[in-house]
């Protein structure tokens, strides 16, 4: 008779992105713990540091890109993204920026990216209601609460997602 063959218990991290639907790659090397840690660097980070990449993403000279980032008040990722009237243009380059870890073309995780991506765009609809992407309303409101379950999202960033939901149509 044959061998009756058992399947390896699925993990919860398994279940979690089976119930969300979402694709997922079990060799991940990050930690939920990483992840907070990194978008807490990434927040931190000199915005003038990423021109380059910047430059890249827009089709802009870097050079220009680094002018246009010298005269802001706006020093760091954060600034920008809590600041009451952020530059739409600079919030449009955030949103490119991390759109390329979405897609894995970055170093920076996945899913620190898709909390970057719709922070950008939540930021550019609620401070000047405008639109700086493709993507439906429902389904940005959809991935701002999906951004929200995250438990190694900072309590900070969590407000600045709640608050920006409030001022969208």
């Amino acid at each position: 008779m044959g061998q009756k063959q058992t399947k390896e218990p699925a993990t919860s991290k398994d279940l979690l992105y089976a119930l969300l639907d979402v694709e997922h790659d079990a060799n991940i090397p990050w930690a939920a713990g990483d992840f907070k840690a990194i978008l807490e660097h990434q927040l931190h980070t000199p915005l003038i540091s990423e021109s380059e990449r910047f430059g890249e993403i827009s089709r802009q000279p870097a050079e220009r890109v680094a002018g246009r980032l010298s005269v802001l008040s706006c020093r760091t990722f954060q600034d920008i993204l809590q600041h009451p009237s952020p530059s739409v243009e600079v919030l449009q380059w955030i949103k490119d920026f991390a759109k390329a870890a979405v897609k894995n073309d970055s170093d920076l995780p996945k899913e620190v990216g898709r909390v970057l991506y719709i922070l950008a765009i939540l930021r550019a609809q609620a401070t000047h209601r405008a639109c700086i992407t493709t993507m439906p309303p429902l389904e940005i409101k959809n991935e701002a609460y999906r951004s929200l379950t995250f438990p190694w999202l900072p309590d900070g960033i969590q407000k600045l997602i709640r608050d920006s939901l409030r001022c969208l149509c």
